[in-house]
């Protein structure tokens, strides 16, 4: 199956038409026709794309010129037809090409393009994508059987990063003990926050404040070690370094806390949503992740170690050739260590992720 973005590319979202039409042409005139320097490494990766599917030819001496011609509604029937069940997501591929034009020239913000009220599209991959639907449910379920055994005096603290829309919150709240848990909600920006309390009302344990991963969470009104939970879909990779991002996690998490995330491990794929957000290019980890926001899945295990977490597994996860290229993660934090030192030998009385069969 053809990736969202071939649908998004031959939908023309990058139209050669003006004084670049037909002509050789290349980034720099782009830039001059318009296209935003935020966004030029999405624009580099779609073209790329439209070389290997025939709609660009790259000259060796630099540039492109076009070569074939996009069917847009054609392709997309074609996936439509043949693939019905990921309908969501060749909506979104339609929604976001024929916005893509505006979106690189700056005359419409990407935020309103996936969060707006004209079209929420986020929203409705998050909650009805049957890739991220299974991908969540498992990580649901794991999390389901680590509080199997939650002491019943105990209470459970949750952190929710990044929680946006509420599309994973929706899914875990109905398994939780509500006399005893305490979750928190948050997310970078409070406007997500009016609708997810509106949507969550009969759920009276959440609480919602904004945080943001990138700084000190004890600089934003959290206390460190205050959670024995931190849950995170699709969150963890929109923190400008994501190594310090996970240091700032694991300071919220008590010893052996565990985190459970959702990520997608290829630029290609999450860009094709999210590359219209500035935010998806501006991480300043760039040798780690030079090409955008994803790190691989062999990326994650050795960055967990260096951010505090003294175990982590990949709960489950899809082979590219079945699903999405995504996992869910699990990591529990380093017994008294500080986040990013060297942790001490201690025993541990929390739960520690095990591995499940790849």
């Amino acid at each position: 199956m053809s990736s969202i973005l071939d649908s998004a590319v031959a939908r023309g979202a990058i139209k050669l038409d003006g004084p670049v039409g037909g002509q050789v042409f290349s980034l720099d005139d782009l830039k001059s026709a318009g296209v935003r320097e935020s966004l030029c490494p999405l624009v580099e990766m779609m073209l790329a794309i439209a070389v290997r599917y025939g709609l660009l030819t790259a000259r060796a001496d630099g540039g492109w010129c076009q070569s074939g011609t996009p069917a847009p509604e054609e392709l997309l029937q074609d996936r439509l037809n043949e693939f019905p069940e990921l309908i969501v997501m060749w909506q979104a591929a339609a929604w976001v090409g024929r916005s893509l034009p505006s979106v690189l020239t700056g005359e419409v913000e990407g935020l309103e393009v996936l969060f707006g009220e004209s079209g929420p599209i986020a929203a409705q991959v998050y909650n009805h994508d049957p890739g991220l639907t299974y991908l969540s449910d498992a990580a649901v379920a794991y999390i389901r059987a680590a509080l199997a055994d939650w002491p019943a005096d105990r209470p459970l603290r949750i952190l929710e990063i990044g929680a946006g829309t509420g599309g994973f919150t929706a899914r875990i709240l109905p398994h939780l003990p509500p006399e005893r848990t305490h979750y928190v909600y948050t997310d970078v920006s409070s406007a997500f926050f009016p609708k997810a309390e509106a949507r969550f009302a009969a759920f009276n344990f959440l609480e919602y404040h904004a945080l943001d991963l990138s700084a000190d969470p004890t600089e934003q009104g959290f206390v460190a070690g205050s959670f024995d939970l931190v849950v995170a879909s699709n969150a963890l990779h929109t923190t400008t370094d994501i190594t310090q991002g996970l240091r700032n996690a694991a300071t919220l998490l008590d010893d052996n806390g565990q985190l459970v995330a959702l990520e997608l491990h290829t630029n290609s794929y999450v860009a094709t949503l999210f590359g219209i957000l500035d935010s998806f290019w501006d991480s300043s980890d760039t040798d780690l992740r030079p090409a955008g926001a994803a790190l691989t899945r062999d990326q994650w295990t050795s960055v967990l170690e260096q951010a505090g977490f003294s175990a982590s597994a990949f709960l489950s996860a899809q082979p590219e050739h079945e699903g999405i290229p995504a996992s869910v993660i699990a990591a529990a934090r380093s017994t008294g260590a500080q986040p990013g030192s060297t942790p001490r030998d201690q025993d541990a009385d929390g739960a520690t992720p095990v591995p499940a069969d790849r």
